[in-house]
């Protein structure tokens, strides 16, 4: 594992002098990383509501798509933010996975699609939420789990609490 790799040694043998990375810096980077297109998502579904409706009614969704678009941004907002302040990250890794497999079986069904580039398109976009949700309950489970980490080191770190 990197974070447990020493970068060099002291002038006894084998004293590790330091570490490559710390298994905390590299979960809070990750989340860091992961919780921005959450939050920026979820915050285009609220402020481009419209927007995301006409989308939403062009993949199928009806005449819920204004309600399910909002309920998305929220999900999607509040996921991000939680993940970000490792706030039950556990529960909200698993809850963005769930919602990210949804839609792309909503919003990304390829296999109804009977141009090519168009089946391309959406094929590459489901793929890539299919990816988004397996990393999501990885998270999940390493998590939930407890791992011997702190599960708020942000906001730990920033002093919000």
């Amino acid at each position: 594992r990197i974070w447990s790799v020493p970068l060099a040694t002291s002038g006894e043998v084998g004293q590790p002098r330091g570490r490559l990375m710390d298994f905390d810096t590299v979960l809070l980077i990750g989340r860091i990383i992961f919780s921005v297109m959450f939050i920026g998502s979820g915050v285009g579904h609220l402020m481009d509501t419209e927007g995301s409706t006409a989308y939403a009614e062009s993949k199928g969704l009806g005449s819920n798509s204004k309600l399910l678009v909002q309920l998305s941004g929220v999900f999607l907002a509040a996921g991000g933010v939680a993940v970000l302040l490792g706030i039950w990250a556990d529960l909200a890794f698993l809850l963005l996975a769930v919602l990210v497999l949804i839609m792309g079986f909503t919003m990304h069904a390829f296999w109804k699609e009977t141009d090519e580039q168009a089946s391309q398109t959406e094929m590459a976009l489901f793929m890539k939420n299919l990816t988004i949700a397996g990393g999501a309950l990885m998270a999940s489970a390493i998590y939930g789990a407890g791992g011997g980490f702190n599960d708020a080191v942000l906001v730990d770190n920033i002093g919000l609490w």
